[in-house]
């Protein structure tokens, strides 16, 4: 085998083990993780939610009170469309939905 052979071998050999233990790192992280991503996503979507209709206007879990409205010509988009139900005392309050300006 010539050495040029050899160096090429060695670098492949190397190559590939950099990339099963950078694949192995970024799938541990990533099981190790992904409950928390979870969370904090639950947390900003909450955020953003109070800022439209305040916790002290509600007395439900926004995150969980979520209806799906069928696309209509008032609701021109593509599929269902997830809407946030505000509560109080079992009433309903006010309804968050996501909107898109036109192009």
């Amino acid at each position: 085998m010539s050495a040029v052979t050899t160096a090429i071998r060695r670098s492949a050999i190397g190559l590939g083990l950099f990339a099963i233990i950078t694949g192995g790192t970024i799938a541990l992280t990533q099981g190790l993780t992904k409950d928390r991503i979870q969370e904090q996503a639950a947390r900003a979507e909450a955020r953003a939610l109070f800022e439209i209709i305040p916790e002290s206007q509600h007395d439900n879990d926004l995150l969980k009170d979520v209806v799906a409205l069928p696309a209509s010509e008032r609701l021109p988009v593509e599929g269902p469309v997830r809407a946030w139900v505000a509560r109080k005392d079992g009433r309903p309050i006010g309804m968050i939905l996501p909107t898109v300006a036109p192009d």
